[in-house]
């Protein structure tokens, strides 16, 4: 497990929010929940992996010992990532084949990707917390596997 000394009381409550997201789906393992793919099996696609809460996410499932695919944006610094196994799928929420890709047999999808910043345009917070979600959604529904989709948020998605 991949620790740090967090210092803000924000940071804190999230670390424990991602440790519980995380050890809810080692809940759930059994022999129906993971699927193969070629020779791997994937539990869990996550979103957001270049924030805080979807970075952590993605450390903790990948060192409890789950499967984990991760949709990278091209330019994503992943060296908190670096000597995990963690499958990286490139592309966004605006990639249809990326995002099909990305979640691609899963049985749990925990989407922690979107625009939280107070100083975005109007479309960027539409093509991440509308459109972006729209697309997650539509190819989660394709997956006959998939068992549960977690989708985090904050009210600065309002902008």
């Amino acid at each position: 497990l991949v620790q740090g000394k967090l210092n803000t009381k924000t940071r804190t409550v999230t670390l424990g929010y991602a440790q519980r997201a995380a050890e809810h789906c080692a809940s759930l393992t059994d022999s129906n929940n993971a699927f193969a793919v070629g020779e791997a099996a994937v539990r869990a696609a996550v979103t957001g992996q270049s924030g805080f809460l979807g970075g952590r996410l993605a450390q903790i499932l990948a060192a409890e010992g789950s499967n984990v695919r991760i949709l990278a944006r091209r330019g994503d610094v992943l060296r908190h990532l670096a000597g995990l196994p963690i499958e990286v799928v490139e592309g966004s929420l605006a990639d249809e084949a990326a995002l099909a890709a990305a979640v691609r047999a899963a049985s749990h999808i925990y989407h922690c990707a979107g625009c939280s910043t107070d100083w975005a345009p109007e479309g960027l917070y539409h093509a991440a917390n509308v459109a972006g979600v729209r697309n997650l959604l539509t190819a989660a529904a394709r997956e006959p596997g998939l068992r549960r989709l977690l989708h985090v948020s904050t009210t600065d998605v309002y902008g």
